[in-house]
């Protein structure tokens, strides 16, 4: 009885696919669900301003190789899987700028064509670039000291300070600009605003900031650990 049943069930299988074939064009099994559909994503760019970056720019997905794209074009990537993807504009001129960001999160739906836009806007000199913050902090008798990114631990007596000379003479204004401001600070409180100067510190961690300001109005920070133990 059961080999019957399942012989009935072929045979009713292929006169469905048979009516599928003749109505439809084709039999679909139903084997399991059939595979998601792609999408695409179609890419613009626009550029403005008086020295436009002519030579074009590079896209590309979840940093992958880049494809050209004109200025002012577009760009059609197909075949791509429902989903969430990070793309990125590169190749773009000293004196231009992405206003809405070098990268952009795009999402793409199964079957659906998805769009993103990057507007690049250039000026007739090259942008002001940011400030680098260079700093060094010594101790008094100038045989230790630390740098950005690095740690300082001192030993001193009981109810003694430790006086540290900080330096930011290191540091780089940005192509274009002159240095406008320093601010130094420790524990989130300010402390100096000199290039150079000497502040004393009794037994603590310290996280010391050095923020510096060009005259573009751009600016970049550093620090260091300072450790003073009794």
């Amino acid at each position: 009885m059961g080999s019957f049943a399942r012989a009935s069930d072929a045979a009713a299988l292929l006169v469905r696919c048979a009516l599928g074939s003749v109505l439809l064009g084709s039999c679909v099994s139903d084997t399991g669900p059939a595979p998601p559909e792609l999408a695409s994503l179609t890419v613009t760019t626009a550029t403005s301003g008086p020295v436009p970056d002519l030579d074009g720019y590079s896209v590309s997905v979840d940093g992958g190789e880049g494809q050209p794209i004109e200025s002012n074009g577009s760009l059609t990537l197909e075949d791509l899987a429902p989903g969430t993807y990070s793309l990125s504009l590169t190749g773009v001129a000293e004196n231009c700028v992405v206003r809405n960001g070098a990268t952009l999160a795009v999402s793409v739906e199964a079957g659906g064509t998805a769009a993103a836009a990057f507007e690049v806007t250039c000026a007739s000199e090259p942008l002001p670039e940011p400030p680098v913050a260079g700093m060094t902090i010594t101790t008094a008798d100038g045989q230790r000291s630390a740098t950005e990114g690095g740690e300082l631990e001192v030993t001193v007596p009981a109810s003694a300070f430790e006086t540290f000379t900080f330096d930011a003479s290191r540091s780089q204004p940005g192509a274009g600009s002159a240095i406008a401001a320093y601010e130094w600070q420790s524990n989130g409180a300010t402390i100096g605003d000199q290039a150079t100067f000497t502040f004393a510190l009794d037994e603590g961690e310290y996280l010391i900031t050095l923020k510096v300001t060009n005259s573009a109005g751009l600016s970049t920070t550093a620090s260091a650990s300072l450790i003073v133990t009794e």
